[in-house]
């Protein structure tokens, strides 16, 4: 505990330093011989500092004061916030503008759809285990992957909360063992060469136009779904055959380059004679750009049912297919634009190796174009 006596003795260092006097309140004494009261509170996930004034305008007991009357504000704050203030907050500071704004709608429809209809008007501080459960659980009985995702997104909202200082605890950390196991549902996909074959023999056979075009480029680039039905016009260098894909439409944030084949670049001037007045590459009348539903309703017209083949079932028909043929499985998850943990892959900056992928990205198209013929003239696909 400080004294009077005992900050008047405090010797002026050639660095700053601070001296506690006890429940968060500290005096920091600078270089200088300035004295300056500071709250600060140091938890797990965060550190709280705040500046209460000076001494001696500030006296020892003021500053007590003061500390007192900032704890007591923080404590009303707590029981003031809501779990619908607190989840929207995160979702403000930690997801718009950092996440795509596709996965950021999802995450908003979520929470939204399931989670502030039942526990969105709960003060934090208040909201239990047994709330959370009773929550996840009501989906549970129709998804249990569904609930383990809500169970996580709240879990998200609440460990953010703890950072804050207007949560104690997250109150899931003990619930991921009431739920059934959640089961991974791979997206279909055809990955068999006659499968494949008949295909894009089948999209080959549409009629020229605005879905025929859509399949067959996604057929050939296999980026994910959203990235090319929003694909703009101006992220196209048709010219040095590249695709450049904005972070903001990224999954992971990232900007992302697409090595064109002479197919796909065909493909977008086909486009360019179709286009109508958008940014948009892909445009059907009534439609700010394509829709996913349009184009699965096309593969379903095609006979390829829901277990048969999926929009995402392009990426993993590609990377299935790239890898039994010996493609370095590093140059396969950059361009399936997969960012990993692991040191060497991540080494590999999205503008790398272009070279080497364009000859992939060619063999590919060349693979797919090729497959209605022989399997002998795979050897011969690289010339």
């Amino acid at each position: 505990m400080l004294s009077e006596t005992k900050i008047l003795r405090l010797a002026v260092l050639d660095r700053r330093y601070m001296v506690c006097d006890g429940d968060c309140l500290y005096i920091e004494v600078l270089p200088s011989g300035k004295k300056t009261w500071i709250f600060r509170q140091r938890k797990k996930d965060a550190s709280i500092k705040k500046t209460l004034g000076h001494y001696p305008a500030m006296s020892l007991r003021e500053a007590r004061a003061a500390r007192d009357a900032l704890r007591e504000e923080r404590r009303g704050r707590k029981s003031e916030m809501t779990f619908r203030m607190l989840a929207e907050l995160r979702m403000t500071k930690k997801v718009y503008g950092i996440l795509s704004e596709r996965h950021s709608q999802k995450l908003k429809t979520r929470y939204e759809q399931y989670i502030f209809p039942f526990i969105g008007d709960i003060p934090v501080s208040d909201l239990t285990a047994a709330e959370v459960l009773q929550l996840v659980q009501r989906t549970e009985e129709v998804s249990p992957n569904l609930a383990h995702c809500l169970l996580g997104m709240i879990g998200q909202a609440l460990r953010f909360g703890v950072s804050m200082d207007v949560v104690a605890s997250d109150v899931t950390r003990d619930l991921r063992n009431a739920l059934k196991v959640a089961v991974t549902r791979h997206r279909a996909s055809t990955t068999d060469p006659a499968q494949i074959s008949r295909l894009m023999r089948a999209i080959k056979q549409l009629p020229d136009g605005v879905v025929k075009y859509a399949l067959l480029l996604q057929a050939y680039t296999f980026v994910r779904p959203g990235e090319l039905q929003r694909a703009e016009w101006k992220e196209f260098d048709l010219a040095g055959s590249l695709w450049r894909i904005p972070a903001e439409k990224m999954k992971k944030r990232r900007p992302h380059i697409v090595p064109l084949s002479r197919q796909s670049v065909d493909i977008l001037k086909k486009m360019q004679a179709l286009r109508r007045e958008s940014n948009y590459v892909f445009v059907l009348r009534g439609e700010t750009h394509i829709s996913d539903v349009t184009l699965l309703n096309a593969l379903r017209r095609l006979g390829f049912d829901k277990n048969e083949m999926s929009l995402h079932g392009f990426r993993s028909m590609a990377s299935t297919t790239l890898n039994e043929h010996g493609w370095s499985s590093d140059l396969i998850e950059l361009q399936l634009s997969h960012v990993e943990g692991n040191n060497v892959r991540a080494a590999y900056n999205f503008a790398e190796h272009l070279d080497r992928r364009r000859d992939m990205m060619q063999w590919y198209s060349n693979y797919l174009d090729t497959l209605p013929q022989s399997e002998e003239v795979f050897s011969l696909l690289m010339t």
